[in-house]
């Protein structure tokens, strides 16, 4: 008998920046995203071809999550994106809770555990209505590949809804692929481990000194590694592949492809930059959107 074999998708670049620009795109108003007064994110994805099917958010609320659902015919692709933390206060609640290490047991997965912050955001703010938006776009784009995409806080949302989407069997006959930035720990090895092997390509991009890219931190073996599993209740832990940039975007290193967390990439850095966390591919997402587009 033959057994099919996944054969995932290398880390590409140029793909992650225009996803990156659908993360901005998230990370806007929600009220001027259908109206296109993004800035620079409307401005570079209408060039690259791509159509608004669905956004949905809260105004200024900080506390609620904006979701976008874009395609691009050329490429037949579905991007799925989640605004993320919206400003300092936000990024100091979420940092206070996540060193807090509450947890939930995610329900679908045997030993499942996921940050009890994110995971009520999730599940309690808008989980099962956009799923079943996310069903829309694909029944009205049959064939279309998907990707799912956050920075910072919404890169936790984007891990548990890619999560849900396999669990679901929503992946079946298509490719899907997560791309993240800045994203948190946002569960143990057993819940990351459920869905990242079923994906075409999962690359959870950090820059440089990047602190929430450590939050929670990870429980710290006697070699200063990160642990798996212990006596502990829970053990936050990465999923790989993390794809490292330097300071200066002039390079990146792909990081250890079974393991997420390698102790020669970001976590051999002392990880204490906001700055690092706000800015990716040399773009500022808050003066990104407020730029002036072009005539």
């Amino acid at each position: 008998m033959l057994l099919a074999v996944l054969i995932k998708a290398e880390y590409n670049e140029q793909f992650a920046k225009e996803v990156f620009y659908v993360t901005a795109m998230s990370n806007c108003e929600a009220s001027k995203i259908p109206t296109g007064d993004c800035g620079q994110a409307t401005k570079l994805t209408n060039e690259l071809g791509m159509k608004l099917i669905y956004s949905q958010g809260n105004g200024r609320d900080v506390n609620k999550i904006t979701k976008v659902i874009m395609r691009k015919d050329q490429d037949k692709m579905l991007y799925v994106a989640f605004s993320g933390t919206k400003n300092i206060g936000q990024l100091a609640q979420e940092i206070l809770q996540s060193y807090g290490i509450e947890y939930d047991i995610h329900p679908e997965v045997k030993d499942a555990q996921v940050m009890k912050y994110f995971y009520s955001k999730y599940v309690e703010d808008f989980r099962d209505d956009f799923l079943e938006e996310i069903k829309k776009a694909l029944k009205l784009n049959p064939g279309y590949d998907v990707v799912f995409t956050g920075h910072s806080l919404g890169g936790a949302m984007a891990v548990q809804a890619l999560a849900d989407f396999m669990l679901l069997g929503l992946g079946e006959g298509r490719k899907v692929y997560g791309y993240t930035f800045g994203q948190p720990r946002v569960g143990n090895h057993q819940f990351m481990d459920s869905f990242i092997d079923k994906v075409e390509g999962f690359y959870r991009v950090v820059h440089n000194k990047d602190l929430v890219a450590h939050i929670p931190p990870c429980v710290i073996d006697l070699s200063w590694n990160c642990r798996k599993d212990g006596w502990l209740s829970f053990y936050p832990y990465h999923s790989s592949q993390e794809i490292w940039y330097n300071d200066e975007w002039a390079d990146f290193k792909r990081c250890d492809e079974k393991e997420g967390e390698d102790s020669e990439c970001s976590n051999s850095q002392f990880n204490n930059s906001v700055e690092d966390h706000l800015n990716y591919f040399n773009i500022n997402i808050g003066k990104f959107l407020a730029s002036v587009i072009s005539p």
